[in-house]
């Protein structure tokens, strides 16, 4: 049983359906992209770089919800891999270095509310991360935090596991993110599994317009298709998500299946 998506597991007072989508990209270079995203899991995401060249990665800035029962003290990220018997480096207790597959089952030992992560190139040693880290936890909005870590690829900041902050240099990445935030959010609309849309359907759309967010006024499905609506304008305050013109549509033909944009 696979645990429910982001759209699925959070909800919002006085909204129908189910939790609004909100897709925003920005290409500063041609090698570096930026993605906010709602809703998506951390887990979601770090399952997309399986097959990935990414080895180590750090993991920091995390809050949770575990404590030790005697002390309602919180446990220290150390001793959350510690239990789970998982293999990793320890900058300090709560921000550690672990290979990918060990970071998933961090996560999936945990419930956060706020985590950061960032690749760690192969040469760099803990001294090197923690002064990256340093760096990190106090952001500018004068760069893109991969500005300031020309040699990591990838960073990733969540909050309440639902709103995601991405930085990385593969666009790929940017495409799986976006496709992938569809079938989610097509799956919780629809109430059974879709397929994944084409990574090249996902590029039609930022080609189109670099802002995607769910609309009302459009949202159906049935036996023959279903019907997505999304409006090009950016989200600006969760009230939005009840008011946005559809300015073009999703359209899954069940008998295929098969992905169309309509629309714009």
């Amino acid at each position: 049983m696979t645990d429910p998506s982001a759209f699925e597991s959070n909800s919002l007072s006085g909204l129908q359906g189910p939790f609004p989508l909100s897709f925003e990209l920005q290409r500063h270079s041609r090698e570096l992209f930026s993605t906010y995203v709602q809703a998506q899991r951390v887990a979601t995401l770090v399952d997309l770089l399986n097959g990935t060249d990414f080895r180590r990665l750090c993991v920091f800035g995390v809050d949770h919800f575990e404590f030790v029962p005697e002390t309602n003290a919180l446990v220290s990220l150390r001793d959350v891999a510690r239990e789970g018997d998982l293999q990793f480096e320890a900058v300090d207790a709560d921000t550690l270095v672990l290979d990918l597959d060990a970071l998933k089952k961090l996560l999936d030992r945990i419930a956060h509310y706020n985590l950061s992560l960032f690749d760690v190139p192969d040469a760099w040693s803990l001294i090197d991360v923690e002064e990256a880290v340093l760096v990190l936890r106090e952001p500018s909005s004068d760069y893109r935090i991969l500005d300031a870590l020309p040699d990591s690829d990838l960073y990733i900041n969540s909050h309440d596991d639902c709103y995601l902050y991405a930085e990385c240099r593969t666009e790929s990445l940017v495409a799986d993110q976006l496709a992938t935030l569809l079938q989610e959010y097509a799956q919780a609309v629809g109430d059974r599994p879709v397929p994944r849309p084409p990574a090249s359907l996902c590029r039609s759309i930022w080609a189109r317009s670099l802002t995607l967010s769910s609309s009302a006024q459009l949202c159906s499905s049935n036996s023959l298709e279903l019907i997505l609506g999304f409006s090009a304008e950016p989200r600006r305050t969760l009230a939005d998500f009840g008011e946005l013109q559809t300015d073009f549509r999703l359209i899954l033909e069940v008998d295929g299946p098969r992905w169309k944009l309509d629309g714009l």
